[in-house]
């Protein structure tokens, strides 16, 4: 099998049979030798050689550069010029012309054996590359459009994301002049009812003393103790009220004293016992050095007092409040369990949103911000609450508050 077709066009018979005869010695076919340009050309179109072999000095007053570009026109090909001329200026216009190669007569075959494997050779590598460059180009275009729908995408959603970002902001600055306006009501209203509330409380106990120098009425005395007691439900209610909207820079900045940790818990149940109006029965268990800290006492007051309230307010009634407080120096850990009604899971990422409550209290008087209020203290003494809860099993909150001991007088 030939190793390829090879194109010979002379006008000189001898030349090209002397040349037809070293080609097929390579072991390569002649498929035609064509004498003139029209006879090249329809040769060239016919048989679609491997090789063109083009005689330099043609005659028809065409010479071989322009027989090579006229095949060019028509179809990539290697071309090789043969040629008899030795000057430089031959020479010279033949490379200016860029032939595949060029080979100069009397031909030595091995010569001519190495041109026509290098046209070869190279013809099927610059195919090869551009085959390449044809699939990569197809690629980074198909990959270019690709990305061009990705970026109109993007584009179309960072243009979405852009307007979302604008309404929040928009809804945030609503929303925060809302709250604004309600807080500022919230706080005109709570000192508008202090001053009647102490109206009311004053004149209640000046009512007491009246009966009780007068008539002495037990009815009379019952009443009046009930209003004071309402007096003082309100007053307390509208203080957590005035504490939550109060600016937490201030209100909750930590005053933080020294203080003899278990006379300042005993006054702190004392006063619990005192006020509360809930029917839950409290158990304590104390575990406590005569140890004094240094803290704040309202936050930590605050603090213990919103989370028992709470236990007490949503257990069942004559249900346990269960309250460990243990100390190792430098961490005051509180624990509060009940056995009430619960919170729900999908409410316990929300309960320490001011005035938000849970599904399931709706028929239990309360305002919601008790553990908001606990939640503001424990950022100013650097504390952590975890509240874990079942419905209907009951309610564990649990409580860290870091220490300081005070230096040894």
């Amino acid at each position: 099998m030939a190793i390829g077709e090879i194109l010979i066009v002379d006008d000189n018979e001898l030349s090209a049979q002397a040349l037809a005869q070293a080609v097929k010695e390579l072991g390569y076919s002649v498929c035609s030798v064509s004498p003139n340009t029209k006879k090249a050309i329809e040769d060239f179109n016919s048989f679609e050689p491997t090789v063109v072999l083009i005689d330099f000095n043609l005659g028809e007053g065409l010479d071989g550069i322009d027989q090579m570009v006229e095949i060019e026109k028509i179809r990539d090909v290697p071309v090789v010029l043969v040629t008899s001329a030795d000057s430089d200026e031959d020479i010279d216009k033949i490379l200016r012309k860029k032939p595949d190669a060029y080979i100069q007569k009397p031909i030595e075959v091995k010569e001519l054996r190495a041109i026509l494997e290098l046209v070869t050779f190279k013809f099927q590598k610059e195919k090869e590359m551009e085959g390449m460059n044809r699939e990569l180009e197809r690629r980074v275009k198909e990959r270019t459009e690709e990305l061009n729908v990705a970026l109109k995408s993007l584009t179309k959603e960072m243009e979405a994301k852009e307007k979302l970002h604008k309404k929040l902001e928009k809804s945030l600055t609503v929303e925060k002049h809302f709250g604004d306006l309600k807080s500022n009501i919230i706080t005109n209203l709570s000192h508008e009812f202090k001053t009647p509330l102490a109206s009311i409380r004053s004149s209640a106990q000046i009512l007491d003393r009246f009966i009780s120098t007068t008539s002495n009425d037990e009815r009379g005395l019952k009443h009046t103790a009930r209003i004071e007691e309402g007096v003082d439900i309100l007053t307390h209610l509208l203080t957590r009220i005035l504490s939550v909207e109060k600016d937490q820079e201030s209100f909750y900045q930590p005053d933080k004293i020294k203080i003899h940790l278990p006379t300042y818990l005993d006054n702190l149940k004392e006063e619990f016992d005192d006020t509360t109006q809930y029917e839950a029965v409290i158990t304590s268990d104390i575990n406590l050095h005569d140890e004094y800290i240094h803290t704040d006492p309202k936050l930590l007051r605050l603090i213990l007092i919103n989370v028992v309230s709470n236990a007490c307010k949503y257990s069942h009634a004559n249900g346990e409040v269960n309250v460990q407080i243990t100390s190792n120096g430098t961490v005051l850990h509180m624990v509060v369990r009940d056995f009430g009604i619960g919170i729900d899971n999908e409410d316990l990422e929300q309960i320490y949103y001011r005035f938000f409550r849970g599904k399931n209290v709706e028929s239990i008087e309360g305002t919601g911000i008790g553990l908001s209020i606990v939640k503001r203290c424990l950022n100013a003494l650097f504390g952590e609450i975890d509240v874990q809860s079942e419905l209907n099993k009951g309610t564990t909150v649990s409580i860290k508050i870091p220490i300081i001991q005070p230096e040894a007088d």
